[in-house]
């Protein structure tokens, strides 16, 4: 969202203050992922841990699963970083057009 077609100061903060809660929410939305998707990786962690046990699993088998359940939380990693990596330049922008177009307005 860029500002250049608000000609209100108070309009223009309004604005401004909006997209960027709306970014930090997003940004938030992001890391409650991140926390989700840990969490989900040790309960299947826990569970597979159960099932060696129960049905003699060998450590083979214990390394296979250790090693994709960190290659899923990797790649997951990698794309919230990413996204978050997106919202932050966003952010920046958000604010180069509104102090830009905060000057246009003082003047």
């Amino acid at each position: 969202m860029m500002f250049n077609q608000i000609n209100n100061k108070n309009e223009l903060e309004e604005s401004y203050e909006s997209e960027k809660k709306r970014i930090e929410n997003e940004l938030q939305n992001l890391n409650e992922l991140r926390h989700r998707t840990r969490k989900e990786n040790e309960r299947s962690y826990d569970v597979f841990q159960y099932l060696k046990h129960e049905m003699n699993y060998s450590e083979d088998a214990q390394r296979k699963m250790t090693r994709n359940i960190e290659a899923y939380e990797q790649e997951i990693n990698e794309i919230i970083r990413k996204q978050e990596w997106k919202l932050e330049e966003y952010k920046e922008d958000l604010k180069k057009s509104y102090e830009k177009q905060l000057d246009k307005l003082s003047d």
